[in-house]
């Protein structure tokens, strides 16, 4: 096993190959306060984890190259985080899913799509300190421009692009 660095508070690795739930994951937690490191596949979540202690790992169920079942099997066999909690991102909510996640080491399931609310509790549940800024705090909700829908469009798809803007509408509470 590698040795590491101490874990910061609030130290959270993001293990998700979509862009956009990459980005809007990573908004909710550093508007929450915290530190996030990404990982696109598993085989990066698992390097990311030899490398760092984290406080938190969120991990997708479905990635290219290692899914997130192996990377966790992996990551509590060989890493600095054998006993950090790993928490399911996925779609598939089902009991026999839940028993998969739980059997590969798993602490927790999320459903997706992920909603603000439900993932600064299970921040609270697996007692990751979050420190909000008073910048984030206060903040005012901006509404979304061409340029940003652009992006977004070419992050996702024109499909998923409906769902994410009334998502993020919603969780600005606009």
């Amino acid at each position: 096993m590698n040795t590491a660095t101490s874990s910061a508070p609030g130290s959270v690795l993001l293990a998700e190959d979509s862009p956009s739930n990459q980005r809007l994951t990573t908004l909710f937690l550093e508007r929450a306060g915290c530190r996030v490191d990404i990982a696109s596949n598993g085989a990066e979540a698992v390097e990311a984890a030899r490398r760092r202690r984290y406080d938190l790992i969120l991990m997708d169920i479905l990635m290219p190259h290692m899914d997130g079942l192996e990377a966790t099997f992996q990551i509590r066999n060989d890493s600095a985080n054998p006993d950090t909690p790993i928490v399911a991102l996925t779609g598939d909510t089902t009991d026999e899913h839940r028993r998969a996640c739980l059997a590969a080491g798993m602490n927790d399931l999320l459903a997706k799509p992920l909603r603000k609310a439900t993932l600064l509790k299970a921040l609270g549940d697996w007692q990751v300190q979050t420190h909000p800024t008073a910048a984030a705090e206060d903040a005012q909700p901006r509404l979304l421009n061409a340029a940003t829908l652009d992006a977004l469009e070419k992050d996702t798809s024109a499909d998923m692009l409906p769902e994410l803007v009334f998502t993020l509408l919603d969780e600005a509470d606009v």
